[in-house]
């Protein structure tokens, strides 16, 4: 029984060990990572139209040509045509992405603050709009 507990305390050091050095080596890849993309990232998400808009059948003023690419189309002053303004982003979510997308994105940014780094994330948008 001794000799069972002592190879199984030194199997446990082991895992330990193993892990603390695994641990040490997921925080240099990802910081590696952060120093390839940048250190700040911007996201935009295109919240889906809401009941009312779908009602009155509300056309949709965004597409998106690419997929880090956004196309907003607005009247101009006079109201008698269009204009169209196109924005470059690290990511764009649609309307039909889920809250689970925006999490696996946002995920690794929440293990950097686990690891002991600071971070901010920073949300803008109208009130009730789904930040």
């Amino acid at each position: 029984v001794a000799e069972c507990e002592r190879r199984a305390e030194k199997e446990k050091e082991s895992i330990k060990a193993k892990y603390k050095k695994e641990q040490k080596e997921r925080k240099r890849l990802y910081n590696e990572l952060a120093d390839y993309k940048g250190n700040i990232r911007v996201y935009a998400r295109v919240r889906p139209q809401n009941a009312r808009e779908k009602k009155l059948n509300s056309p949709t003023c965004t597409s998106f040509p690419e997929e880090d690419t956004l196309l907003l189309r607005y009247p101009d002053r006079a109201g008698t045509s269009h204009r169209e303004k196109t924005f470059e982003f690290d990511k764009v979510y649609r309307p039909e992405s889920t809250q689970a997308n925006v999490f696996a994105d946002t995920s690794p940014v929440i293990e950097t603050v686990l690891d002991g780094y600071n971070v901010c994330c920073f949300a803008y948008g109208q009130t009730g709009s789904g930040k």
